[in-house]
This record gives C-alpha cells, structure tokens and sequence, in this order.
C-alpha cells in the first residue's frame, strides 16, 4: 500500500532523498489511517500527512510545493478508476509531475510533460525524483507540462472535436 511505498521510498537506503524532499500525503481513507500509524512509529519527519484540507488550505499547499506525484496501481482492479483531474491542479500551480503510466493524463502531457513511471515499484519512483533533485529540472519539466496541457485545451481543437463527435 501506499505507506509501506513511501516508508520504504525514504528508509535508511536513500538518506540523500530524505534531505533534498519533503513529502506531504493529502486526503483521507482506511489506507491513509495505516499509512499515519506506521508514520507516527517511525522518526520520518520528511513525510507530513494532512487530511481534511480547506480548499484554501490545500491551494496554499499546492503553491508551496515543486513537484506533485500522481501514482496509481497500473494493473489489477483499481487500474481504471477515474481520470485523475489533480494533475491539471499541479499544473497550474507550476509543479512538475511525476505520475503513473496512465494513458489519458499522458495524452495532455504528452511524453516531455512528465516523468512518467513504467513500474509500479519503489525503485521506479525514486529514479524519477533523482532526475528532479535541482530546481532548474524541475522548472523545465513543469513548463513542458504547463505548455503541451495547454496546447491539448486549446479552444479551437475542443470546439473541432465536440463538433467531430457530434456529427
């Protein structure tokens, strides 16, 4: 589950990680009440979990941090749940993305948008956050992701689809 990733994403292994990021693990659920648990018996204190946010809370978050992490199983049941919308939030906050290989957010992204992970696996996550460990990589990653987004929701290419599908 999402604890045990992130617990074994900063362990004793990757200390260089634990000091360049701090992660803060927003929303609520069964998952998130163990992940707290197994947080609160450790000495992480680069893991912050915060649940039921403010929309302006969250907002405020959203402009204080670089990178947002969008990770989602890419096989068994969950692996077609609903689009995840928070990529579009971490855009236009300037965050550069991380996220699972998930066809439709690559679709707005496109391939330079993001970093995108082909392995559902700790390691996978980690070598994507050593390619951000300076800002200038980071600034770059979210213009590119910023740039294609808008592109792909230009008025005129909505319009022309709508009108295609309606025909």
């Amino acid at each position: 589950n999402l604890g045990d990733f992130l617990l074994n994403l900063i362990h004793k292994s990757y200390p260089n990680l634990a000091s360049i990021f701090e992660f803060y693990v927003t929303g609520f659920g069964v998952y998130l009440d163990i992940m707290e648990l197994k947080l609160k018996k450790c000495d992480l204190v680069s893991i912050q979990v915060l649940r039921n946010l403010t929309y302006l809370e969250y907002k405020t978050l959203l402009k204080a941090c670089h990178i947002g992490l969008s990770l989602k199983i890419t096989n068994g049941p969950y692996a077609d749940t609903t689009f995840p919308s928070k990529t579009f939030e971490y855009s236009e906050y300037g965050l550069a993305l991380i996220s699972s290989n998930i066809v439709d957010v690559k679709k707005c992204f496109g391939d330079n948008g993001a970093i995108w992970l082909n392995e559902d696996t700790v390691g996978s996550l980690i070598n994507a956050l050593q390619q951000l460990s300076d800002f200038q990589k980071i600034e770059v990653l979210s213009k590119a992701g910023q740039k294609n987004l808008s592109n792909m929701a230009e008025t005129n290419k909505i319009g022309n689809a709508l009108r295609e599908f309606f025909k």
